[in-house]
């Protein structure tokens, strides 16, 4: 068997499949990609034990072939190669690897010394169930901006998820995050796993398929398998609702740049003994973030201010920075005045923090 493959090609094709091995020394396959040439297709496949990925690429000249090759190495080797081409031969259970040199990689055996074989996980779809049409930078959209408020503990594992429905909800209890744009039309609960693969997608088109609790989300060059998470109907949707009808009385308009360039400098002075808090008061100059203890300060000057009235309230820094990292522009329009929370709303998204009541000054 003989390959010959343009390097930027396959660098492309390694370079995202690998994204989809978790390399679990308890899971033995997800240490390994799956290398397969059929009716001169070639795929590369990879798993974290829940989630399969799968990438293609058309119109390879090499007789049909299957095997298993470890990740590490052979994802180090293809990023290193420098050379235009590289020519892959499998003799005796060893893969000969031509590029700047040649490398010699032992084929991953069965308990019989047969070559070993990534497991098919294709999932049938039947005739009945209908493809969603998703513009892959909504998906994109969604991770960019949902993903800071979503829970990373499994506490409450149904809120470790994205939520989509007539929008895209996520919580961690403290953050809120709406996306008001309806992605699948239907219910839905993705882990945050399937989700991040489907932003290795390049093409704009992607159809998603709901098979009871599986989700296949494809392109023309990548499908991706896995499953939603579990008890989608105790998602707390009402009590969401509930908190975003918190009235917030005033509002100001500040610049993002500003503002991530003093918490950043600000973070300096934070630690996690502090609980991570800062202080934020909104005076008639501006919006001033005190660090704990009052180690450093600076004040941040309002473009636009409404509705007015002095207000303080204790933040963790950590996730207003994050929080603020998602706005895709240099505008910030922050509400404030109620003692629980503030919001940030930019075009359809809104996202809400809840304030602390430790006091850092002691």
């Amino acid at each position: 068997m003989k390959i010959d493959i343009i390097t930027s090609e396959l660098k492309d094709m390694v370079s995202r499949v690998v994204k989809g091995a978790s390399c679990d020394k308890l899971i033995p396959l997800t240490n390994y990609i799956g290398f397969e040439v059929k009716d001169n297709v070639l795929c590369l496949r990879t798993t974290d034990g829940a989630n399969f990925l799968s990438i293609y690429k058309d119109k390879v000249k090499a007789p049909n072939i299957s095997c298993v090759l470890p990740v590490a190495s052979f994802a180090k080797l293809v990023s290193k190669t420098t050379s235009e081409h590289i020519i892959l031969t499998i003799e005796e259970g060893v893969l000969t690897f031509k590029g700047n040199g040649y490398y010699h990689i032992e084929l991953v055996l069965d308990e019989n010394g047969d070559i070993l074989q990534f497991p098919d996980v294709s999932i049938e779809i039947p005739e009945d169930v209908k493809a969603v049409r998703v513009k892959q930078p909504i998906l994109q959209a969604v991770y960019d901006i949902c993903t800071a408020s979503l829970a990373k503990t499994i506490e409450n594992p149904v809120i470790t998820g994205y939520y989509f429905n007539d929008r895209v909800m996520t919580t961690d209890s403290l953050r809120l995050c709406v996306y008001s744009v309806n992605v699948f039309k239907r219910p839905a609960l993705l882990p945050i796993e399937l989700l991040k693969l489907s932003t290795l997608i390049t093409e704009e088109d992607v159809q998603v398929y709901f098979v009871d609790n599986d989700v296949i989300i494809k392109s023309k060059t990548i499908e991706i398998a896995g499953t939603q998470l579990e008890d989608i109907e105790s998602y707390p949707v009402e009590a969401l609702d509930g908190f975003l009808e918190t009235e917030f009385p005033s509002t100001c308009i500040i610049k993002k740049s500003l503002v991530q360039a003093a918490l950043d400098r600000l973070s300096i002075f934070v630690s996690e003994y502090d609980k991570n808090t800062i202080k934020l008061l909104f005076t008639k100059t501006g919006l001033k973030m005190i660090s704990s203890r009052t180690k450093a300060e600076e004040i941040i000057p309002y473009d636009e201010s409404d509705d007015f009235k002095e207000f303080e309230c204790l933040l963790d820094i950590v996730q207003f920075k994050e929080l603020v990292n998602t706005l895709s522009t240099d505008i910030i329009t922050l509400s404030y005045g109620t003692p629980t929370a503030i919001k940030m709303v930019e075009g359809k998204v809104v996202q809400i923090l809840s304030s602390l009541d430790e006091d850092i000054d002691g």
